[in-house]
């Protein structure tokens, strides 16, 4: 209960805070900084994260060291299944992007006589890229602590950079980050409860007498 009740108090102070850390984290002036965060946004989405997640998968499992490879492959199927319950949400949820043209607001599913379902303006709330690098950092904390540590210096600097670009508003990143962290637990477990069927391997046959 005590943490349900700190996670609405976090999301209803990220609320209040939209307009002035919105403002604040802006790039649009600063050209580095842009192509910073515009690169950023590009590897931080799902199929960058899926990419290198298959890669280092590889590389661990044609080494021999399948233990790694399967850590490697729950960890990323946590993080990307993180993002995919986020993007079931906003779609529903229909939150008006801060770039959107629209007038900022809950729209729902449905909004001026048709469907709003998929449209990059209503897709605010929570943030895709942000759920999926959390989501990821959870996952990967639980099962390397540096590991953990180094996703979550990514996940931040991606985070930041879809509110730098007028993508989200930092409660969208807020919600995210609460999400991951109710979710991505039991999906880790899931996980490795697969992964550790598809691992087992058959046992030795008795040996003759």
């Amino acid at each position: 209960m005590a943490a349900l009740i700190a996670s609405a108090a976090a999301l209803a102070v990220a609320f209040l805070l939209d307009g002035p850390i919105d403002a604040a984290l802006q790039v649009h002036s600063h050209g580095t900084l842009r192509a910073f965060a515009r690169w950023l946004t590009v590897w931080g989405d799902w199929w960058g994260v899926g990419l290198a997640g298959l890669a280092l998968f590889a590389v661990f499992f044609f080494m021999g060291r399948l233990k790694h490879a399967q850590s490697v492959l729950v960890v990323t199927c946590a993080g990307l299944a993180t993002g995919l319950a986020a993007t079931a949400l906003r779609n529903v949820i229909g939150r008006a992007r801060p770039n959107s043209a629209a007038a900022q607001g809950f729209y729902g599913p449905w909004h001026d006589g048709h469907w709003i379902v998929g449209k990059y303006e209503f897709a605010s709330f929570p943030s895709g890229h942000a759920a999926v690098l959390i989501g990821l950092t959870v996952a990967a904390w639980s099962v390397n602590r540096p590991a953990g540590v180094l996703m979550g210096v990514f996940a931040a600097l991606v985070s930041w950079s879809r509110v730098a670009q007028s993508s989200h508003h930092i409660s969208d990143i807020v919600a995210s980050a609460i999400l991951a962290c109710w979710l991505a637990p039991c999906l880790t477990r899931c996980c490795r409860a697969v992964t550790d069927r598809l691992w087992r391997r058959p046992s030795a046959a008795p040996a003759a007498n």
